[in-house]
């Protein structure tokens, strides 16, 4: 029988949950009367209401709700505000801030010395000179600044600490591995259905209203599934190429070396029907620093023959020319294609500009937020085209030259954590996240994808698991899975 203490102790445990149930009650009733009074349409827009605010109670008490919705915003908000307008692009930013709100009620003053992180103050470095760019005497609209900021530094130094608060566990590591190739594998899906079974209704609005002239070449679609456009959309293909085949390549497990190694396949060929051309280089270099971290000779020349051979078929042979998307990769490797003369032409423009502007034209001048807000003027007509040239133009050759050491930092921090890692399956995870972030800061000369999501969101995730790498250690007695020739690293 039980004893009324236990049903005192049943109560305390369970305290967050009656509040709930009574909620919903409520909820169903008035929802009940507004269907009788005014209507569904009415009814529904006040439901809409009711899993919001249980979100929010939720983050506020258990913030790590707050960190999966991030994630989960990265990859869906730009797809969902095709179908439903409004404010979605601010979503990041919300679930940011009330993340931060759970983690300053709930979490102790142990959880936030986490946060005391070298990538943290590089972060805050970064953050720092952006900043300073609001006292730019070249800054004609400061309202851009606002959301222009926000995917260049405001998200990294807000997001970088709660996931070292949240996310610090070896389990969180390896969830998030296995969502993000969850996720990834969904946009690759949605992107074949737009190869092969064409657009929606919401898709071909979009198309309509100006992307058409990027998207549409030739008569053929650049997929972009339900990312912001094909770049972004072949970049993260090419990432998860790299993902999934260093993690393939590690396996012990016969049956999961082939599921990686298929997945890596799968995700290629969604990387080709993106028609973008820069992310192969995603995939070069990011393997190519793989091969060289695992510093096993063999292997390196087999994947340097490989690479060679993949180089030499695209660049000196017409071998598959009838297949458009084999057609469209090989324009990456020829300098005179004309977007790439294009790129060139406006380089030059934007040097001559920037030569008197050591701190560039302001955050925000350019791209977007530039004919948003300062339509007309001479960097807002000029396209970036590059990860880089919007730093360069935006916060100066200063700007750009900080940035690209902090870049380099970060890869040499990441380097001796990963080498310090004692868990063999997290130092082949941290190991593919590496050689996957190099491959994105190649890649990044060649378009805008550093900053924007979901990729920025994989970028804050993959370093901060790289600079915990040496606490992400087994604690439990059962045996880790996989791994065979990344002892390397450590020396051994």
């Amino acid at each position: 029988m039980e004893t009324p203490v236990q049903h005192i102790g049943f109560l305390a445990r369970n305290r967050h949950l009656f509040p709930a149930i009574l909620s919903g009650l409520a909820l169903s009733l008035v929802i009940s009367w507004l269907i009788g009074q005014a209507g569904f349409p009415v009814a529904l827009i006040y439901g809409i209401f009711a899993p919001l605010l249980v979100f929010v109670y939720a983050t506020l008490i258990a913030p790590r709700v707050g960190i999966v919705g991030y994630l989960l915003a990265s990859y869906f908000a730009i797809g969902i505000n095709r179908y439903i307008p409004g404010p979605l692009g601010l979503s990041i930013d919300a679930l940011l801030a009330l993340t931060w709100l759970g983690v300053l009620f709930s979490t102790t003053k142990e959880d936030r010395k986490r946060m005391n992180n070298p990538l943290s103050w590089i972060m805050l470095i970064w953050f720092g000179y952006t900043f300073l760019e609001l006292v730019n005497p070249e800054v004609h609209n400061r309202a851009a600044w606002f959301f222009a900021v926000r995917g260049l530094s405001v998200y990294f130094v807000l997001a970088v600490p709660l996931v070292f608060i949240l996310s610090n566990k070896r389990r969180d590591l390896i969830w998030f591995v296995r969502a993000y190739l969850v996720l990834t594998l969904i946009v690759a899906l949605w992107g074949f259905k737009q190869k092969y079974f064409g657009v929606d209704s919401a898709e071909r609005a979009w198309l309509d209203a100006g992307a058409a002239s990027t998207h549409i070449l030739f008569g053929r679609l650049r997929v972009f599934s339900f990312l912001s456009d094909a770049g972004q959309f072949g970049a993260l293909m090419a990432h998860a190429v790299i993902i999934s085949l260093v993690i393939g390549l590690g396996e012990r497990l016969l049956w999961k070396k082939i599921l990686y190694v298929v997945l890596s396949g799968f995700f290629f060929i969604a990387l080709a029907i993106s028609g973008s051309r820069g992310p192969v280089i995603i995939v070069f270099a990011g393997l190519g620093m793989y091969l060289v971290l695992i510093q096993n000779f063999r292997l390196l020349v087999f994947g340097g023959i490989m690479a060679l051979s993949i180089f030499v078929f695209l660049k000196y042979t017409s071998v598959g020319s009838g297949i458009y998307e084999i057609q469209r990769l090989r324009t990456a490797l020829d300098p005179n294609d004309a977007s790439f003369q294009v790129r060139l032409e406006n380089q030059k423009l934007l040097r001559s500009y920037l030569a008197s502007r050591p701190m560039g034209g302001g955050i925000g001048s350019g791209g977007s937020w530039g004919q948003r807000f300062t339509p007309g003027s001479f960097l807002a007509e000029v396209p970036y085209d590059s990860w880089y040239v919007k730093v360069w133009v935006e916060t100066g050759v200063i700007g750009l030259l900080l940035y690209i050491i902090l870049i380099i930092v970060i890869l040499i921090y990441g380097y001796f954590y990963l080498k310090k890692s004692p868990d063999q399956e997290v130092r082949l995870r941290c190991l593919a996240l590496y050689a996957g972030y190099f491959g994105i800061c190649v890649g990044s000369y060649g378009n805008q994808i550093y900053g924007q999501s979901p990729i920025s969101t994989i970028i804050v995730f993959s370093l901060c698991f790289i600079f915990m790498a040496p606490k992400l250690i087994q604690t439990d007695e059962s045996e880790p899975e996989s791994l065979h020739h990344h002892r390397q690293l450590q020396g051994e």
